[in-house]
């Protein structure tokens, strides 16, 4: 069964996510901090679309232990911790004037259910960091393509490649011998 694509991605929520951080407000921290349900909040501000996208955020990515589509069930206090890593990437965004805007990656494959926060002279970048998610279906879906490029090994990538169905299949770019680069596409 097909996997998420590659170690780090985007993706149609995190996408949007930064849409609506490009500019941060001291509201967003008052509005995270006062949200009951982080999925709910993120349906309140259009992040979320629809009943697809709220059971995926609500139940996949922070379902816990008793849920059977749980992504990560047993790694505790996911809603707090995205919480907490939106509040201090927006504290940091605002300390400049303008305020920088915030960027997200996923980075999976990790231990731990995390997020690393970023600060550059231009934008402050969340990392959300997670353990693999279970094989999904995902990369049967129209995808696009991301702005990363992930430069490996030739059969690493070929490896990757074989998770999407052909027509979906990003294209590897030899760069040197047995390395190849290759533009990392999401499910739209």
């Amino acid at each position: 069964m097909p996997r998420i694509p590659g170690p780090l991605s985007k993706g149609n929520i995190f996408r949007r996510i930064d849409k609506y951080m490009s500019n941060p407000r001291q509201h967003f921290i008052d509005d995270l901090k006062n949200a009951s349900e982080i999925a709910a909040l993120g349906e309140s501000r259009g992040i979320l679309e629809g009943s697809d996208q709220l059971a995926h955020a609500s139940r996949e990515a922070l379902g816990d232990e008793g849920d059977p589509i749980a992504w990560f069930p047993k790694e505790p206090h996911k809603a707090e911790i995205i919480i907490q890593g939106y509040v201090k990437a927006t504290e940091l965004a605002l300390q400049s004037d303008p305020a920088k805007p915030v960027v997200t990656y996923w980075v999976n494959g990790l231990k731990h259910f995390e997020i690393m926060v970023g600060e550059s002279e231009k934008q402050v970048t969340v990392f959300l960091l997670t353990p693999e998610p279970p094989p999904a279906k995902l990369n049967t879906r129209p995808h696009v393509d991301d702005d990363l490029w992930l430069i490996s090994s030739d059969e690493r990538l070929a490896a990757i490649q074989e998770d999407y169905i052909p027509e979906e299949r990003p294209k590897a770019e030899p760069v040197a011998d047995g390395v190849s680069c290759m533009r990392i596409r999401s499910p739209s």
